[in-house]
């Protein structure tokens, strides 16, 4: 009741994402009927994966869901080298699958961090920012790997031609 009262209070919600509950996210019985009102509401699903006994990402699987898992966690130690070093790893994640699903706080290290640092990848690497709606479904995130596998063989190709 509590679940679909808060969704009920959210007309414009797309989808839904853990990021306390780790012991809720192990339990079977409980992320297939989570999975299954998500499934009848049309929504998504990001598994912060706050537990690596997560079983959420597998329920919704077996519903047919549409889903993320999240790759990099920025900001569990909030200083501006972590944040740095785990957006970078963020981005190698990109660059190799397509996309990558980053999770953050809005601590004030992580805000400033990401104001100074995302309008220069957006300009100098083509880095596109996506909502999670735009990646929950497979066939998408298939589409922008083989868009984004085009545009890093351009931006190589350019490079290689500047250097000649």
């Amino acid at each position: 009741a509590t679940f679909q009262a808060a969704l009920a209070s959210l007309p414009q919600v797309k989808g839904v994402n853990n990021h306390m509950g780790s012991l809720l996210t192990e339990d079977t019985d409980t992320m297939a009927w989570l999975m299954a009102e998500l499934k009848s509401r049309d929504l998504y699903f990001v598994d912060s994966l706050t537990s690596a006994k997560s079983v959420a990402w597998k329920q919704a699987q077996a519903k047919q869901l549409p889903f993320l898992k999240r790759h990099i966690f920025l900001d569990h130690e909030i200083t501006t080298e972590f944040i740095d070093q785990q957006f970078t790893k963020g981005l190698t994640i990109a660059k190799s699958r397509g996309y990558a699903v980053l999770i953050g706080h809005p601590y004030p290290e992580t805000l400033a961090y990401l104001s100074e640092t995302l309008p220069k990848l957006i300009a100098e690497q083509s880095v596109e920012l996506l909502p999670a709606s735009a990646l929950s479904d497979l066939a998408e995130r298939q589409a922008l790997l083989a868009r984004y596998q085009q545009r890093f063989t351009q931006l190589a190709q350019a490079k290689q031609a500047s250097l000649n």
